[in-house]
């Protein structure tokens, strides 16, 4: 089994989809929920396949509960259309977020559903135990599954939820991909997870993946920057420029630093892999490859903003002397 230590923008979309073609199973680690995917791929296009998805959701609602569906589609690579791929919330083309409704939503006393069908009382009947089979009862937890002090219907993970069932959810998988961060802060993980998981962890494969492409690297995650950090990127680097540098060295150095210190403390064996350079099936071993540029969000950087957000990213390749 592989495990991917990967942050935010560092490769996790084109691992999916790279397991997804291969027809492995993968695990998508959160705090407030495990998603375990395995797809059968009937035909494999550039820009399409056909293919059935097995989807099963391992979450916290009073207690261990997962459900599962199972869906016939054909897939289209959105990242081939600059409509579909500039709909991220991008520093440089400053579009909607896909999720800002439900975002919105959060802790809101005004509350909405989304779809327009479920209402609070529907809400509470269907997520109730006789109803875990049904598509109804997935689609509520899809919707709903953050915690319940923001206003969602789930609790976060625990170890106590946890325990008794890793091998079932660890049965068959192929590649788990991190879904967060190790340390503090929202969207990080409790040491509990790696204590319960240590020994698998040592007996897997633990890949951290590095860009050498520095300007590239820091191109794109200047475009993350309102995203993550909700501020708006230029006006930041004009008010404290050194902020800006610290957030990009966060991602090319520290990230990875702390990464190596936790898997080395737990002696846990590791290797680095260049998402630009490295060869994902010498490395995985899985031989349907993936163009390396299938996720990239580069499509949507030819905007009036973008050579000001170029040269932002020279600067710090620059004054770090990469």
């Amino acid at each position: 089994m592989f495990v991917y230590w990967g942050t935010n923008d560092c490769g996790k979309t084109h691992m999916k989809h790279y397991a997804q073609v291969n027809d492995k199973t993968y695990i998508l680690w959160m705090p407030n929920e495990i998603r375990k995917i395995k797809t059968k791929t009937h035909i494999n296009e550039t820009t399409w396949a056909d293919e059935t998805v097995y989807i099963t959701k391992y979450h916290n609602l009073n207690g261990f509960r997962k459900c599962s569906k199972i869906k016939s589609r054909i897939w289209e690579d959105p990242f081939l259309k600059v409509e579909s791929a500039v709909t991220h919330n991008s520093s440089i083309n400053p579009s909607v977020p896909i999720h800002k409704e439900r975002w919105n939503r959060r802790g809101s006393t005004d509350w909405k559903s989304p779809t327009g069908i479920y209402s609070k009382e529907q809400i509470k009947k269907y997520t109730q135990k006789e109803y875990m089979d049904t598509l109804v009862y997935f689609d509520i937890v899809s919707l709903y599954n953050y915690p319940i002090r923001d206003g969602g219907i789930c609790d976060p993970l625990t170890h106590d939820c946890l325990k008794d069932h890793y091998d079932e959810i660890l049965e068959d998988v192929d590649i788990i991909l991190w879904w967060g961060t190790f340390g503090s802060g929202p969207g990080t993980f409790d040491d509990w997870v790696l204590d319960d998981l240590e020994d698998v962890l040592r007996n897997s494969v633990n890949i951290i993946p590095v860009k050498s492409d520095h300007l590239d690297s820091a191109i794109s995650k200047l475009d993350h920057f309102n995203n993550l950090r909700g501020l708006n990127l230029l006006e930041e680097y004009e008010k404290n420029k050194n902020s800006v540098f610290q957030y990009l060295d966060w991602f090319r150095q520290k990230y990875v630093d702390d990464t190596k210190d936790i898997l080395t403390q737990r002696n846990i064996p590791y290797q680095m892999f260049d998402l630009d350079t490295g060869s994902y099936p010498d490395t995985f071993g899985w031989q349907v490859d993936v163009d390396r540029k299938f996720s990239h969000r580069g499509v949507s950087w030819k905007h009036e903003n973008y050579e000001r957000v170029v040269e932002i990213a020279k600067e710090y390749v620059s004054s770090r002397a990469l």
